[in-house]
């Protein structure tokens, strides 16, 4: 099912043993994309083309995904490109395919779907429940549903990205290693294991009064140890010397510390 319009509703369909991808939002064809559709209540299981998806959109925006059952699929449940922005996912249920939903578009909400796969052993293919690639920006993974994937529940390669309060994922726990992505412009304190490892920059050390921003999930530091003149939050000097001390950063919120020795900081993800 091609759509290529705005303003559409496809609902209770049931579409089985495809080829191409189940329901396609195509906006590549308009100039400002395919917009304000909604995509709801319907059944799309067994698409076996290679590389195909049940549900794709491709230049599409501010669009409405919701309560679809999509399974069986060759690559991915749900598929946003690049440029598909400002869409809404939620409470769809999206099992054994290749992957689960596979992100690259920006500023999506995901919410409150479920993610699995009912399979066991060498019969489970679903890789990652929800799958944040590279060039991903700004979106919202919150209150999820997510379990049994083959290689974890959440793979965040995005930046900016919201992870809260998602069952087999949050809360995430103590992180550690791989909880600091270094960029050419920026640093973040991430989840570690959500993060891909091999990323350029990721590691698992400190620099002094540099400021990293918190993003995926809340978290609490906890400080100890070392020599330290400045703990700084969103701006604030906290503490001027600290020998043990906790810090509770929300998504967005900033956190430097100043060392000539530097303390012990264990990262708990909330």
């Amino acid at each position: 099912m091609h759509v290529i319009e705005n303003n559409c509703t496809v609902s209770g369909n049931t579409i089985l043993n495809s080829i191409k991808c189940g329901i396609e939002l195509a906006g590549t064809d308009l100039p400002s994309g395919c917009s304000d559709n909604s995509v709801k209540d319907n059944y799309v299981t067994g698409v076996v083309g290679s590389g195909q998806n049940g549900i794709i959109l491709a230049n599409a925006t501010f669009n409405l995904i919701s309560g679809n059952h999509v399974s069986q699929c060759a690559y991915a449940g749900i598929m946003l490109d690049s440029t598909s922005n400002n869409n809404t996912l939620s409470l769809n249920y999206v099992f054994d395919n290749g992957n689960g939903m596979y992100v690259v578009g920006n500023n999506n909400y995901i919410s409150q779907n479920q993610l699995f796969d009912d399979r066991s052993g060498a019969a489970i293919t679903q890789v990652f429940g929800i799958d944040i690639q590279a060039g991903a920006s700004t979106n919202a993974v919150i209150g999820n549903n997510v379990y049994n994937n083959l290689w974890g529940s959440i793979h965040d390669s995005g930046r900016m990205t919201e992870i809260i309060n998602n069952q087999g994922y949050n809360p995430v726990g103590r992180i550690s290693s791989n909880f600091i992505w270094n960029g050419t412009s920026f640093n973040y304190i991430v989840d570690g294991y959500a993060w891909n490892a091999a990323s350029t920059g990721n590691s698992s050390t400190w620099n002094s009064a540099t400021t990293y921003t918190n993003w995926e999930s809340p978290k609490t530091l906890y400080v100890s140890g070392g020599t330290v003149t400045a703990i700084v939050v969103d701006g604030q000097t906290l503490y001027t010397s600290a020998t043990n001390c906790t810090i509770i950063l929300q998504l967005g919120d900033t956190f430097s510390v100043t060392f000539s020795t530097a303390p012990t900081i264990n990262v708990i993800g909330q």
